[in-house]
């Protein structure tokens, strides 16, 4: 699906996502847990919290891959299918690609089957295993997410995170890169090196979230590491999600541990009196929102990673201030306030 980072030139997987019959369709959502006197509605005395949309629009654990991957994920890539391997076991996928001494990069990749919004924020957790590659061995692990419409105008444009592991030293790449088929180039907006970087990309999470058009933004576990809003993206919306490792000369694979994804980081709260003041304050004590609403809504800021919390929401209006407990908040969650 994508070029390797190091390389300003694309080269071609030779069996491209054109092989792939793309279709809109299924989005698994997974039922939260909601502690409340039903699943949607939290209250308080005469008052309600009702959830009317749901934010998380994905979520995949990899505990056992499902009956057919086709309502979900697509296998493919350049590597034959004698030589790669997909493998579901214990919240773990795992990709690899079986080059033994080949010396031309082969790639294999796992892409969501749906498609998701601009705006969407997409969370995963990398483990790239650590191989000690010779002189001319390339391993890189990636997280990408492309344009769906790479079919119907052969535009092979994406925004992406790479690990990359080489003889000499290991290399933590992200970008983007638009063009066409036979000719996309790679831009690296960040890139690190550090001594522990495999331990560090291993234990903290992915998220990216981007519009397609010119904002970028891409996080290590807490750390906001790419914040651009006047970037030359042209990846069109929607988008489909890769997980895909790459090789060249030596066998490698790596695992993904969840693939979460948001409709948006924010949460909103309708239906509130005008000015009204809420406050959101998080299971472990932290202040998440505190402010006034505008126009009857009010919203809900929660940063990577896992834009999932458990608060406790208070509303004050005319002296009077209504608690709810144990309230989820889902990036992308709508709810609605009635008295």
């Amino acid at each position: 699906m994508v070029a390797p980072p190091h390389s300003r030139t694309w080269r071609i997987l030779l069996t491209f996502v054109f092989a792939i019959g793309l279709v809109v369709g299924y989005i698994g959502l997974r039922q939260r847990v909601i502690v409340a006197q039903d699943q949607y509605t939290f209250r308080a005395g005469s008052s309600e919290l009702i959830l009317k949309s749901y934010g998380r629009l994905w979520d995949t654990h990899f505990q056992h891959p499902p009956k057919t991957s086709g309502n979900r994920y697509r296998y493919n890539g350049s590597e034959s299918p004698g030589r790669r391997f997909v493998h579901w076991s214990r919240g773990q996928l795992a990709i690899g690609v079986n080059q033994s001494g080949i010396h031309a990069f082969k790639g294999f990749f796992a892409v969501t089957e749906p498609t998701f919004p601009a705006g969407s924020y997409i969370e995963t957790s990398m483990q790239p295993i650590r191989v000690a590659p010779q002189s001319g061995q390339v391993a890189e692990t990636i997280v990408a997410v492309q344009t769906a419409t790479t079919k119907e105008n052969g535009e092979i444009n994406y925004v992406i995170a790479s690990l990359t592991q080489t003889r000499a030293i290991n290399t933590l790449q992200l970008g983007y890169a638009h063009g066409a088929i036979a000719d996309a180039k790679t831009f690296i907006l960040r890139s690190y090196q550090t001594p522990h970087l495999l331990a560090t990309i291993s234990n903290e999470p992915v998220t990216i979230s981007t519009n397609g058009l010119y904002s970028l933004k891409i996080w290590l576990g807490n750390h906001l590491l790419v914040n651009k809003g006047r970037l030359p993206l042209k990846v069109i919306p929607p988008f489909q999600v890769y997980l895909e490792v790459q090789s060249e000369g030596l066998k490698y694979a790596a695992q993904f541990h969840s693939l979460r994804i948001y409709r948006s980081n924010q949460v909103l709260i309708k239906g509130l009196p005008d000015g009204a003041e809420v406050k959101a304050i998080g299971s472990n004590g932290v202040l998440l929102a505190n402010g006034v609403s505008q126009q009857g809504t009010y919203t809900v800021d929660l940063t990577p990673p896992r834009l999932e919390r458990v608060a406790t929401i208070e509303i004050t209006q005319g002296g009077h201030t209504t608690i709810f407990h144990h309230v989820s908040l889902v990036g992308g969650d709508i709810y609605a306030y009635h008295r």
